[in-house]
């Protein structure tokens, strides 16, 4: 400590060297900011064909719809895999992109390609989920009441599938006991040869009937919102009256060819 005592000038000298270099090198530091992974918005196209093995799923399936939703506007890059029964697709968006327009032109697509599917094989979209999801759920309830099986699950339906659905970050509620309704429709196979009507030409009746039918858009401010014109099924009576053929001039109804069994 002595030498510096006694050079005063050189040991501030010494110091201030040493001070303009530290601050000289704190400003020059290179900082390296941490970079997060973008994320692109995603959805996923799942079919199934039951039993079916994976080559022929994805030969008839898989790549059909491939092909069909690459030319959907804002898609930068399309996963798929095929397995037993099942087929799924995973399409990755441009950050840009709106979702909404993206999933109802990807529903326009997919409408296109039913007569070049496989018989019964219906294509839906979903949220893409990761694998580690889609093997288990996330959460589990139990509910219980003093209600029949299929009257708590109707309430359950009403009540929380849709609300819990609509929870931020929620891909897909399911919900199994029960059983859901429906009307089966048996063909009077007599009737339905007199009058010479396919069994296909029925089915694509009901199709048509229960359509939903885009009809318009309109802008407000930055929001736009889609019309649609929806015609519901509210009972097995309207679905008698739906006109499945013609018999000369008069109109063959559903329900004067086949008897309608309500079911679960």
């Amino acid at each position: 400590m002595k030498i510096f005592i006694e050079r005063p000038t050189a040991t501030s000298m010494a110091f201030l060297a040493l001070t303009v270099l530290g601050v000289y090198s704190f400003l020059n530091i290179p900082i390296e900011m941490p970079v997060t992974q973008e994320q692109f918005p995603e959805l996923a196209v799942v079919s199934d064909w039951w039993g079916m093995p994976p080559d022929i799923v994805l030969t008839q399936v898989t790549s059909p719809i491939e092909e069909n939703v690459t030319s959907v506007k804002g898609v930068r890059k399309i996963a798929s895999s095929s397995s037993i029964g099942n087929s799924k697709i995973k399409l990755e968006f441009d950050p840009r992109s709106n979702m909404e327009f993206a999933r109802l032109e990807l529903r326009e697509k997919l409408a296109g390609l039913k007569d070049a599917l496989p018989y019964g094989v219906t294509p839906r979209i979903q949220p893409w989920i990761p694998e580690g999801f889609s093997e288990r759920p996330f959460l589990k309830y139990t509910i219980s009441g003093d209600y029949p099986i299929q009257k708590l699950r109707e309430l359950i339906k009403g009540r929380l599938e849709i609300g819990l659905g609509a929870v931020k970050g929620i891909a897909g509620v399911d919900i199994f006991g029960g059983s859901d309704p429906q009307i089966r429709i048996v063909l009077d196979d007599a009737k339905v040869k007199s009058l010479k009507v396919q069994a296909f030409a029925i089915y694509q009746a009901i199709m048509d009937r229960a359509r939903i039918y885009p009809s318009g858009r309109a802008k407000k401010g930055p929001q736009e919102f889609l019309f649609k014109v929806a015609n519901p099924l509210g009972s097995s009576k309207e679905l008698g009256q739906i006109i499945v053929a013609r018999s000369g001039n008069n109109p063959v109804q559903l329900k004067d060819i086949a008897v309608l069994v309500p079911s679960y």
